[in-house]
C-alpha cells in the first residue's frame, strides 16, 4: 500500500511541474536520452535543459516532502 501511494505522490508531483520542466525530465528519465538529445529534441540549449532538470528535481524533492514522503 505504501509503494503505491509513493508511485501516486510521484506522478501527480510530475504532472504539477511546469511542462518545460517535465519535458526534460522525461526526455533524461523515462525516454533514457541523454541531456544532449534531450535538448536538442525540445530545441534547447544543453545548458537551459541542465538546468530545467535541476529545478524539476528540486521541485519533486519539495513536492514530495511536503505530501510526506521524506525520503525524496
Amino acid at each position: 500500500a505504501a509503494r503505491l501511494q509513493e508511485s501516486v505522490a510521484l506522478h501527480e508531483s510530475l504532472a504539477a511541474l511546469p511542462p518545460e520542466q517535465r519535458a526534460v525530465l522525461e526526455g533524461v528519465y523515462l525516454r533514457s536520452l541523454t541531456l544532449r538529445e534531450t535538448a536538442e529534441e525540445l530545441s534547447i540549449p544543453l545548458g537551459t535543459a541542465k538546468s530545467r532538470v535541476r529545478l524539476a528535481l528540486a521541485n519533486l524533492r519539495k513536492q514530495l516532502a511536503d505530501k510526506g514522503h521524506a525520503h525524496a
